[in-house]
């Protein structure tokens, strides 16, 4: 466990495992961790952040490749140069209670990763340039988040899948959520009970989804 605050200007990864899977699991309490280029970067390992604060840093907060399994609870993600945490993993990733905000890519990826129960709660996801969230071939349970005032809202695309349920989408400056086709697959997503409202755009744009179900 780690306490207190990591050193700036660190390298590439302030925290980045090594070993065989077992032994590189990471746990995370009370740490602020800034202006490095990415504050977590794993490809194995089940790592447990709680009350964690990325900052400042130059490329992301959060990197998971590979196997790398993630459970977050009340962690911050705030003005990384590019998007903030960034998944691309075979293990479940599970996000409560987020703050992410003023980074200038997304504030979250989710990029070819399918585990049937990665979820993202109770988060607040604002003012990103980019957008909130973004899944690209991605199984994801995305509900009771707050997406307000960034470019996109939610951005659904290729062969997704999921529920988006009981978000609030509001104010962002492009669409509130967009369903897209992509390399000849589509989503397969179930998107009820949001309150989609005030996007610039319009308030919901799906294209090209035969498998959306929207209620």
């Amino acid at each position: 466990t780690v306490l207190g605050d990591m050193p700036s200007g660190a390298g590439y990864g302030v925290i980045e495992p090594s070993g065989g899977s077992r032994d590189g699991a990471v746990t995370i309490t009370h740490a602020l961790i800034e202006k490095a280029i990415c504050g977590l970067s794993a490809s194995f390992g089940a790592h447990t952040l709680t009350d964690v604060i990325f900052q400042d840093n130059v490329g992301c907060a959060v990197q998971l490749t590979g196997s790398a399994a993630l459970a977050s609870t009340r962690m911050t993600a705030a003005r990384t140069s590019s998007s903030a945490i960034n998944v691309s993993t075979s293990g479940v990733v599970s996000v409560d209670g987020l703050s992410c905000t003023s980074n200038e890519g997304w504030c979250l990826v989710f990029e070819s990763s399918t585990s049937s129960v990665n979820e993202l709660t109770g988060s607040d996801i604002t003012e990103n340039s980019a957008g909130g969230i973004l899944l690209h071939n991605s199984r994801v349970h995305v509900h009771h988040n707050n997406a307000k005032r960034n470019g996109f809202g939610l951005w659904i695309a290729g062969s997704s899948a999921g529920t988006i349920e009981a978000n609030n989408i509001l104010y962002n400056s492009k669409e509130g959520v967009v369903a897209a086709t992509r390399d000849r697959s589509h989503p397969s997503v179930v998107i009820t009970g949001n309150n989609i409202f005030g996007n610039s755009s319009v308030e919901a744009l799906l294209k090209a989804t035969p498998n959306l179900s929207v209620a």
